[in-house]
C-alpha cells in the first residue's frame, strides 16, 4: 500500500517539480514557489554534493584535513544562526513552523560542538594560548 502511494508521488512530482516543494515545505501558498526558487533549490543541491565529496574525502585523514573539519564546524554554526534571524526578520512562519527552525539549529549546534570537542581532544585544536 505504501509502496503504490509513493511510486504514485514520485511519478508525479517527476513531471511536477513545484509539487515536490510545496510538499516538502509544508504547503505554503503556491505563488510563493516560483522557478527562480526552483531553480536556487537545485543550485544549491549542487553545492550540497560538492561539500559532502569534499567532507567524505577529509574524513578518511581528518589529522591532515584539519581545516576543512574547522570549516565544516564555521559552517556549521553559521547554518545554525541564520535561520534563527530569518526567524525574526521575515515572516517564515507561515511557510515554516518556528519549532522545526529552532531544532534544526540546535541540532547544528550540538554536531558542531562534538566536532569541537573531538578536534579538542585529538590536539588538533590549540587551547593553550600560543599563537
Amino acid at each position: 500500500m505504501f509502496y503504490v502511494e509513493l511510486t504514485q508521488f514520485v511519478s508525479q512530482t517527476e513531471r511536477k517539480p513545484r509539487a515536490l516543494v510545496i510538499r516538502v515545505f509544508l504547503h505554503p501558498p503556491e505563488a510563493e514557489v516560483s522557478t527562480l526558487l526552483l531553480f536556487l533549490l537545485k543550485e544549491m543541491g549542487g553545492i550540497v554534493l560538492m561539500v559532502s565529496a569534499i567532507l567524505f574525502l577529509a574524513a578518511r585523514d581528518p589529522e591532515r584535513n584539519v581545516a576543512v573539519v574547522d570549516g565544516l564546524i564555521v559552517g556549521l554554526v553559521v547554518l545554525a544562526i541564520t535561520p534563527l534571524l530569518s526567524l525574526y526578520t521575515m515572516d517564515i512562519q507561515r511557510i515554516y513552523p518556528g519549532h522545526l527552525i529552532w531544532g534544526r539549529s540546535l541540532a547544528r549546534l550540538v554536531f558542531a560542538a562534538v566536532l569541537l570537542l573531538s578536534a579538542a581532544a585529538r590536539g588538533a585544536v590549540e587551547t593553550s594560548g600560543h599563537f
